[in-house]
Parts: structure tokens; C-alpha cells; sequence
């Protein structure tokens, strides 16, 4: 299911105006979370599965030319206008995009959330989400979810289309294609729409930019017969925003510019990384480069069923500097670790950061311990038999929290480490030998009965 925006434009250009003063005004169609600021940043999914949302523009309110478009013959005036979008920080299992959409005025399906991102080709209005597509219409679809039978790239992409297609195959409704780097970052994307008429609307150049608002990602150009066949009255048009998580979870907004940069998110992210370190373990780094009502951070790492909370790091508060953010996973798992971030603001509230793979080599990541499950004692294999001296032996719960520590003693030459099993619950631990607190071998797994 695609979740994807639309900015449906309402068809009535106006003069092209590089720069915008005046504030718009949008509607909602359909449970909208509504403007975050004034001018508006428009909430238009929350973090929540099935979240969906619509905004079209309202020109009775807005009272501003520049947010007209006219597709008519004999229009000598574009369209100009600078927008911001934000894709939240999901990567993974974040909603599908966002499209940038014109419209017929009469389209009934302008009232619904649409299947995922309200443009899908060959469904009609259903019950859950309002599986309706937009006919009618011109669409630049932001797209971060690959879908099969659609022709997406596994890259995130814009896509210029027709009629309510996402089908990027079909040559008569799929105009242009153009790949992206990963944008559900958390940060504040810039998008620009230049419409110019040629020979009094005659014909129409369409130019859509994403970030670099000076060279154009995507340039189509529309004859007067070619918007004909798309639109009853090329004249009236109208142009919104549609979205919807499906059963992904991002918070996604929308706005003019300059406005959600403030608003959009509690923190503005600037790198998720991680590395893994010489004694077994794996040390994370992120940074922000703006903080807003920011408690902290949690770091989670990915198990089979759910996610499994590593520690916690204190956030800024209220901050407009960059900042830096370290945290060891002291024992990782075997194999691929996938950790994310949630910040968490003080009322509660949270997102997420993207989410972050990294491999770790089974031989290099466990020791082996025997008999296990252990009875009343067990023995830890040394990586040497000329390992000798007093040691400690840390056991550690499965969310990396230090639960009991044990002294014992290494003769030399023998090669492995026999232990009376300590007085711990039935459970999986992680069993680390340290020699003046620092690790000397990597973690074993011992299972307790």
C-alpha cells in the first residue's frame, strides 16, 4: 500500500512569483490533524498505522493569485511556489512518500484519503482507508516504499504521472522517473513547483525541483491538447495534499516555506552510524543539529517479536546547536543487529530515528560454555591457555544491563574457566570475563533453566 502525499494544484495559474508573502489556506477532506503553526505546517499522517489525511488549497481564504493555476489556452501567467515536506524518520518501516498532484475541481474522489497516498489506479472508494484513486489529474509522486507491480526502483523516487496511476510501466500515464537518496531522515525537505506558460498557454513547461531549488529534477512539457485530454476544464483545477500510512508509521507534514523547519519534528537529525569495536562490541553515534522539548533518546535493538530497549541517553531540551550522541552496545548478537532511536519529548511523546543494520561475525561475537543450559556449575572455553590471574566474571541480561558480578581465578595453562553458577532467574544471559574492569575476551551465551 502506498502512502505517498499529493499536492493536488487547483488549475488556474497565476503570475509566476519566485518569492511568497502571503500565507495560505487549506481544507480538510477527511480527519486532517491540522496546522501545527501559523502560517500552517500540516499534519497530514501521524505516526500511527491506517493514519490518513487530505488538505486541498482553500482560494476563497487564501485570497492570493499566486496560488492559482490556469492550464487554460490563452493564459499568459505560471505558477511559482516553494514548498516543505517532511517524510519522518522511519526509513524502514515508514509510509511510502508523498506525490505532488493537479486536479479536476470535479473530481469525487478529492474527499477521500485515497489508497495510501490517494492515487492509485483501478480501486474504488472502500470502507477502511478510502481505497479511491484520483482520475483526472497530474501528479508528482515522492515515492520512499518500493511496491511490487508498480515498476518502483528499490530507491527512493519522484515520478511524474498520469491519471491515477502509479504504475511506473505504463508509458501512456508514467511521463519521468528520477531516484533519490534515502529522504525519510527526519529533516526538512524544500520542494519547488515552476510552471511557465509557452505561446499563451498554447503549451505549459512543468518543472518540479526536491532540495536543489535551482536545478530541476524532473521537466515535462504539457500541450493545450495533451491537458485537454486530462481535464475537463483545464482552466479549474485545484491542488492539496493526500496521504496515508497504511500499516507503516511515519509522522509526514507539509508546508509553505520557512514554516515547518520550527515545527516539524522534536529533533532534526543529522547521521544515524555505527561500528563495531575491537572487544565485541558495537559503539552508535548520531547527532542533531535542532532540539525542541527533547527529553532524550532510547536505543532499542530489533529481536524476533519486538525490540528490546538497550539504555538511555539525556537529549539538549530546547537547543538550536548541533550536537553529538555515543552509545556502546557492550553485547551484541551474533549476526545483524538493527537498532533505532526513539526520542522521547517531556510530555511523553516520541519518534523514531531510521534504522541501522550492523553485522556481526559469529566466530568473533561468542565463546563457547559448557554444559549448556548449566546445572550447578559450567566452564567457560579461554581463547588461550596462557590466560592466568584474578578475573570477574560480569553476567549481563538480555537489554545489556549488568546483573550480577562474580570473582574468580584463571590458572594458567588450563585453558578454560569452570564456575559455580550464580543464583540468577530462568533466562538467557550474556556472560562477559573482564580483568580490571575491561573486557578480555568477547561475551558466551549461558541459558539457565
Amino acid at each position: 500500500m502506498k502512502t505517498s502525499f499529493f499536492f493536488c494544484l487547483l488549475l488556474g495559474l497565476v503570475s509566476v512569483m519566485p518569492a511568497q508573502t502571503a500565507v495560505y489556506d487549506f481544507f480538510s477532506t477527511n480527519g486532517l490533524a491540522g496546522p501545527t503553526s501559523t502560517p500552517p505546517c500540516n499534519q497530514i499522517t501521524a505516526s500511527d498505522p491506517g493514519s490518513v489525511g487530505a488538505a486541498w488549497i482553500n482560494y476563497a481564504q487564501t485570497n492570493n493569485p499566486a496560488y492559482v493555476i490556469n492550464l487554460g489556452v490563452g493564459n499568459l501567467v505560471g505558477f511559482d511556489q516553494t514548498f516543505q515536506m517532511t517524510f519522518g524518520s522511519n526509513n524502514w518501516g515508514g509510509a511510502d512518500g508523498m506525490a505532488f498532484v493537479i486536479a479536476d475541481t470535479a473530481s469525487s474522489r478529492l474527499a477521500s484519503a485515497g489508497q495510501g497516498i490517494g492515487y492509485a489506479e483501478g480501486n474504488t472508494c472502500g470502507p477502511s482507508l478510502g481505497n479511491c484513486f484520483i482520475d483526472n489529474s497530474i501528479a508528482f509522486e515522492i515515492d520512499t516504499h518500493p511496491n511490487a507491480g508498480t515498476g518502483d526502483p528499490s530507491d527512493d523516487h519522484i515520478a511524474l504521472q498520469l491519471n491515477g496511476t502509479e504504475i511506473h510501466t505504463n508509458p501512456s500515464t508514467s511521463l519521468a522517473l528520477v531516484t533519490l537518496p534515502d529522504i525519510e531522515d527526519g529533516l526538512i525537505h524544500n520542494i519547488r513547483l515552476l510552471i511557465t506558460s509557452v505561446g499563451a498557454g498554447a503549451s505549459y513547461t512543468f518543472q518540479f525541483f526536491f532540495d536543489d531549488l535551482t536545478n530541476a529534477k524532473i521537466t515535462h512539457s504539457f500541450t493545450a491538447a495533451d491537458l485537454a485530454a486530462i481535464f475537463p476544464d483545464p482552466s479549474t483545477v485545484i491542488w492539496g495534499v493526500t496521504g496515508a500510512n497504511g500499516g507503516l508509521t511515519s509522522t509526514q507534514k507539509f508546508g509553505q516555506a520557512n514554516v515547518c523547519s520550527t515545527s516539524a519534528f522534536p529533533v532534526e537529525w543529522t547521521f544515524f552510524e555505527g561500528e563495531p569495536q575491537k572487544d565485541g562490541s558495537v559503539q552508535l553515534i548520531w547527532g542533531t543539529s535542532r532540539e525542541e522539548n527533547n527529553n532524550g533518546f532510547e536505543i532499542e535493538r530489533q529481536r524476533a517479536d519486538g525490540w528490546d530497549i538497550l539504555g538511555r541517553v539525556d537529549g539538549q531540551g530546547n537547543s538550536q546547536d548541533a550536537y553529538g550522541y555515543v552509545f556502546t552496545d557492550i553485547i551484541p548478537k551474533a549476526g545483524f543487529n538493527v537498532y533505532r532511536i526513539r526520542q522521547i519529548d517531556f510530555d511523553g511523546q516520541s519518534t523514531y530515528s531510521s534504522l541501522l543494520e550492523i553485522y556481526i561475525e559469529p566466530s568473533n561475537s561468542l565463546v563457547r560454555i559448557f554444559p549448556n543450559p548449566a546445572g550447578d556449575y559450567f566452564s567457560l572455553q579461554l581463547p588461550s591457555d596462557q590466560m592466568e590471574g584474578n578475573m570477574t566474571l560480569a553476567y549481563f541480561d538480555l537489554k545489556g544491563q549488568q546483573v550480577y558480578r562474580q570473582a574468580v581465578s584463571v590458572s594458567l595453562g588450563e585453558g578454560y574457566l569452570k564456575a559455580k553458577t550464580p543464583d540468577l532467574g530462568a533466562g538467557i544471559y550474556m556472560v562477559e570475563l573482564q580483568k580490571y574492569q575491561q573486557r578480555v575476551m568477547p561475551p558466551a551465551r549461558l541459558v539457565l533453566r
